[in-house]
């Protein structure tokens, strides 16, 4: 059985924010990305001082089709 899409989403934010919690900021962003988290995942590489990712994160959340995150 597969868990509802909002569970899954919710999994995977709750997953990259211990992962941030923990200091492991590139799988955070990597496994936010991945998910289509763009804006999400530009936030936690600003956070962890890496600006230039997360500038193309960023952009990357505006091309997306949601832009409500962006």
């Amino acid at each position: 059985m597969r868990a509802p899409d909002l569970a899954q989403r919710l999994a995977v934010e709750g997953r990259a924010d211990l992962l941030a919690a923990w200091g492991n900021y590139a799988r955070a962003v990597t496994g936010l990305a991945g998910s289509g988290r763009y804006g999400r995942a530009a936030a936690v590489g600003l956070e962890a001082g890496d600006t230039v990712r997360a500038q193309g994160l960023a952009f990357a959340a505006l091309k997306g089709a949601d832009t409500a995150e962006a």
